[in-house]
């Protein structure tokens, strides 16, 4: 029986695989993935860019179906200082389920109430799939639920699922921010400032925003136009057109 089982589990998994290039925009690949892993009790899920070892998520390179209230709380109380998943995620490319670390004995009383938050935006549960990319860069895909199946044979699916998910996103993400001209209309008033010799503090004073907020439009803008300094980040934005200095 377990045999069949596996059969069905994998036949989905490659079905989605297969379809996988046929998706023109986010919409459609998002209820693709969806559809696949619902079956299994999982029906949230995330794909997010990371600033590097020791980083945090990036909020404007969020990617997914959740719970908009958990993304409100995830940043108004900048857990991505403290969120065990990142931290394994950007040191560890095997997947990993959040009892994984949660039955681990190095999180600290704000990580474990961290995950106690998170099951009231209807996380219990689950599994990370670690990315890094051959540019260095980092990111992760969750997806998660409530009443989930975590056997072995769903694990190895969901990971190779979240693989390609992750590919065909960037992608699409790439291809719409060819569309709007690279930079967000923050992320360019951002640049625009640094370019002309501000600060980053004095660029956060004149926006009305915390300095580590700024930080992170920089970290998320220099993802976007895949340099790895802020001075790059500068030059290319010049060059391609996105800011006048």
């Amino acid at each position: 029986m377990d045999g069949v089982r596996h059969a069905e589990i994998g036949s989905e998994a490659f079905s989605f695989l297969q379809g996988i290039e046929s998706h023109r925009d986010m919409a459609s690949l998002n209820a693709a993935f969806r559809s696949r892993i619902a079956p299994y009790g999982y029906d949230h899920f995330i794909h997010v860019a990371i600033t590097g070892p020791g980083g945090c998520p990036v909020e404007d390179d969020l990617i997914g179906v959740w719970d908009p209230r958990w993304q409100s709380r995830y940043f108004g109380k900048a857990y991505g200082v403290i969120d065990p998943t990142v931290r394994r995620a950007t040191r560890n490319p095997a997947p990993f389920t959040w009892n994984d670390l949660r039955s681990s004995q190095g999180l600290t009383r704000s990580q474990l109430e961290f995950f106690e938050d998170a099951e009231t935006y209807g996380g219990h549960d689950g599994l990370v799939t670690p990315l890094r990319s051959l540019d260095g860069s980092f990111g992760l895909v969750t997806v998660s639920g409530r009443d989930i199946d975590d056997s072995p044979a769903v694990r190895t699916a969901l990971h190779v699922m979240s693989l390609y998910y992750a590919g065909m996103s960037k992608s699409l993400r790439r291809r719409a921010i060819e569309d709007i001209g690279g930079l967000t209309p923050r992320q360019r008033d951002i640049v625009a400032f640094i370019a002309s010799g501000y600060s980053q503090r004095e660029t956060a004073d004149r926006l009305g925003l915390a300095d580590k907020t700024v930080e992170q439009y920089l970290a998320a803008a220099r993802i976007r136009l895949n340099v790895k300094t802020t001075a790059q980040l500068c030059v290319e934005a010049v060059r391609l057109g996105h800011i006048q200095i």
